[in-house]
């Protein structure tokens, strides 16, 4: 058998270089700023690692450029299909990979070529490299380079900074993203689980819930996430009308707290939180990703546990349903039916409340025409949100800021006073158009606005270095929640100094009067212990103890 002429070095090491170009001149044009310089070094280090493992300079350059390019498409892939680009726990995670070739094919035809071309150069092309190219590389010479390459890769990666909270949701970045992954993912793995538990042991396990036996015909609930709300009365000297804070009042006449677990945005964390009963704060360095990876791993959600007590579940989202990849999240916990964006027929993802409002009343009416089954709505708004800048809707006159206030603030209290004026609207129409109905009412603020930093002494930073640097037990993370009643008289709230957000799924569930489940009986006597707190409970024993029966019982899976 003829065999093919050796590769000389020279020709090894121009084939290399040019490669090697070739791929550095595509990162920097598609990573953007210093996260090209991220991707660059480390892409350079792991191949300088395999050419001291190796010897062979082209093979090495080749097999990463090959590898590089499987990491890049499957990222285009996955994010076309789950509005999520690739996370090195995807490796360890076959849930993540249900996508049809055929969808691939229609969709990334282009992915597909490069994947196919990167399959072709790693089965046949790397052996035949490995067979003509010298093993006559200098060990020393490419461990320097690779310790080089990978200071500067950590070098890249400080100067950058904390990540975005939404990176992985960004059709560029791919690379880097996945580099910067792989910290989480290997403190994951040596965890064994998503997120902290007590080791197994001999605890008791949860019943599960048959069934659900309500005394006579439930209220029906309505689960507002008011983005980006906080009361201001806390906030010292802010001068503001003092009528914003009957908002904040339940039906006790109090102002209740809660505490949530992100500053400035982040809505998926207290997304979570509320519809699972778990805290987020335990996912260690996977905290920013619980809903793509818990998805369809949690049985007894707050949703699946109204709706075996009877109750039809739907959700009003600002979104396109596919943001963050949400959609498969909140239908897991079994919200199958989402109003979105498109379905609700808004012209941006930021209308006044009044419009999502005006949308429930209608499936109100039109559930009540055709069923006695009571609903759960979950709604969420958008008055509030981010930016501050610019002043939204500036034909409501209503009051802001008093003097000696930012400009900021001053937008934030007029957006909060429009949402307060369009709720009231929403509870008196549901008091008019159904008084024969009984409607639990409970919104809660999902996080702090950022116009609110100044009072925690920060000024420009970005919510990545606020949270960053913000304790657990920051004021900072406290918003609200209130309880209301419509033609009925809700029970007696939690009487705690503030409430985490994991623990509201289970006073709603109180405040509606509902037979509770095993696990969320457990979660109230846990409320009640921790004087409210979760994830900074004084007994961390007995949080990760539940957790654990959670994962035993069969309700909640850890991997």
């Amino acid at each position: 058998m003829k065999t093919s002429p050796a590769l000389t070095p020279l020709q090894a090491r121009l084939a290399a270089g040019a490669l090697a170009a070739a791929l550095g001149l595509y990162l920097a044009a598609t990573e953007g700023d210093l996260t090209n310089l991220h991707a660059i070094a480390t892409t350079a280090a792991l191949a300088a690692v395999l050419a001291v493992l190796t010897r062979r300079v082209l093979f090495s350059v080749a097999a990463v450029a090959a590898l590089t390019a499987v990491i890049l498409a499957t990222a285009h892939v996955k994010r076309l299909r789950s509005d999520f680009i690739l996370h090195a726990w995807d490796l360890f995670d076959p849930a993540q990979w249900g996508f049809p070739a055929a969808d691939i094919a229609r969709d990334a035809p282009l992915a597909l070529a490069a994947l196919a071309l990167a399959g072709v150069t790693l089965v046949f092309g790397l052996p035949l490299l490995w067979r003509r190219e010298p093993a006559d590389l200098s060990r020393p010479l490419a461990g320097g380079c690779a310790l080089a390459c990978a200071a500067i890769g950590f070098y890249a990666a400080d100067l950058r900074g904390e990540p975005r909270h939404t990176q992985y949701t960004w059709a560029d970045r791919n690379l880097s993203s996945f580099y910067s992954s792989w910290p989480a993912t290997l403190e994951a793995l040596a965890r064994g689980a998503l997120f902290e538990a007590a080791p197994r042991g001999a605890l008791a396990r949860f019943e599960r819930a048959a069934s659900c036996a309500p005394h006579g015909k439930p209220p029906h609930i309505l689960l507002i996430h008011q983005e980006s709300v906080t009361p201001p009365a806390p906030l010292p000297g802010l001068a503001y009308d003092r009528a914003l804070d009957d908002f904040f009042l339940s039906h006790d006449g109090a102002r209740h707290a809660l505490r949530t677990e992100t500053f400035g945005g982040g809505s998926w964390l207290t997304e979570f939180s509320v519809l699972t009963g778990m805290s987020s704060r335990f996912f260690g360095g996977m905290q920013h990703f619980v809903q793509v990876y818990m998805a369809g791993r949690m049985e007894e959600s707050l949703p699946a546990t109204l709706a075996r007590c009877g109750y039809r579940a739907a959700m009003f989202y600002p979104y396109l349903k596919g943001y963050f990849g949400s959609s498969r999240f909140f239908e897991s916990l079994g919200l199958k039916e989402i109003f979105d964006l498109k379905a609700q027929g808004a012209k941006t993802a930021m209308e006044e409340d009044r419009f999502y409002y005006a949308n429930a009343l209608g499936e109100i009416e039109r559930h009540l025409r055709a069923s006695q089954a009571p609903l759960f709505l979950y709604i969420q708004t958008m008055a509030a949100h981010w930016p501050y800048d610019v002043t939204y809707w500036p034909e409501r006159k209503v009051a802001g800021a008093g003097p000696g206030a930012s400009a900021e603030m001053h937008e934030y209290l007029r957006r909060l006073a429009i949402a307060k004026a369009d709720y009231e609207e929403m509870r008196a129409a549901l008091a008019q158009r159904f008084p024969g109905e009984r409607f639990l009412i409970v919104h809660y603020g999902d996080h702090q606005p950022l116009a609110t930093r100044g009072y925690f002494g920060f000024a420009q930073e970005e919510i990545e270095e606020i949270n960053r640097r913000l304790p657990e037990n920051s004021p900072a993370f406290l918003t609200y929640y209130v309880a209301q009643g419509v033609n009925f008289a809700p029970p007696p709230l939690p009487q705690v100094e503030a409430l985490d957000a994991a623990y509201l799924g289970v006073a709603l569930l109180e405040q509606a009067g509902l037979p509770l489940p095993d696990s969320w009986r457990a979660r109230g006597d846990l409320m009640r212990a921790c004087g409210g707190r979760y994830a900074t409970c004084a007994d961390r024993a007995a949080v990760l103890a539940f957790h654990r029966k959670l994962v035993d019982s069969g309700l909640v899976r850890a991997r």
